[in-house]
C-alpha cells in the first residue's frame, strides 16, 4: 500500500530527512530513505541498482537519480485509511462474486479479508525522525533479494513496519 506519490523535479531538494522517495528506472521503480545533506540510504551496489555487493548505502542525491530528472516522494495513508482502503476493496470484491460462486472463489475471497487483517496487525506509519533511525539502523546490510527483501521493501518496512514491495505482487500476479 504505497499511499499518496507526490512528484518533484530534480532541483527540488528541499525534502525532509524520513521521507521515502522513488524514481524511475527503464523497467522498474527505485526507493529510498531521504537522510540529511542531500543523501539518500537504499539498496544498492557502489555502481548501479544491481551488481554483486548490493547492500544498504547512503548515497548522493545524484547517484540516487542516476540523470533521472524527475523523482517522488511518497506519503503513506495512516492505519484507518488503509483500513478502509482495504475494506473498500474486499467489499467490491465480494459484491462482483457471480451467484453460484465455487466453494474455492467464496474462500479466496475471504481469504483476502484474513490477509487484510494481518497486513494491519504490523502497519504502522512511522514520523519521518524513526524511519531515518530505522534507516539508518541497516546501513551496510548485505541480504538484497530481488523478490523478498529489495530497495522497495527496504524503504517501505522503514516507514510502515511492512516488508512489501507493489512492484514484485504485480509481477506475481
Amino acid at each position: 500500500m504505497s499511499g499518496h506519490m507526490t512528484f518533484h523535479d530534480a532541483s527540488a531538494q528541499k525534502i525532509e530527512p524520513g521521507t521515502v522517495i522513488g524514481v524511475r528506472r527503464r523497467l522498474y521503480d527505485h526507493y529510498g530513505v531521504m537522510s540529511t545533506g542531500a543523501r539518500i540510504i537504499h539498496y544498492t551496489s557502489s555502481r548501479s541498482d544491481l551488481g554483486s555487493d548490493i547492500r544498504v548505502r547512503q548515497t548522493g542525491f545524484e547517484a540516487f537519480l542516476r540523470g533521472n530528472p524527475v523523482f517522488w516522494s511518497v506519503q503513506f495513508p495512516s492505519r484507518e485509511e488503509a483500513r478502509q482502503i482495504i475494506a473498500l476493496r474486499y467489499r467490491s470484491s465480494m459484491e462482483t462474486l457471480p451467484v453460484g460462486s465455487s466453494l474455492w472463489d467464496i474462500l479466496f475471497r475471504t481469504g483476502g479479508k484474513l490477509f487484510a487483517d494481518a497486513f494491519l496487525k504490523d502497519y504502522d506509519v512511522r514520523s519521518p525522525g524513526e524511519i531515518l533511525n530505522r534507516a539508518e539502523s541497516r546501513l551496510g546490510e548485505r541480504k538484497y533479494n530481488l523478490v523478498t527483501r529489495n530497495c522497495e521493501h527496504f524503504a517501505f518496512w522503514c516507514a510502515t513496519g511492512l516488508s512489501t514491495s507493489q512492484q514484485v505482487e504485480a509481477f506475481l500476479r
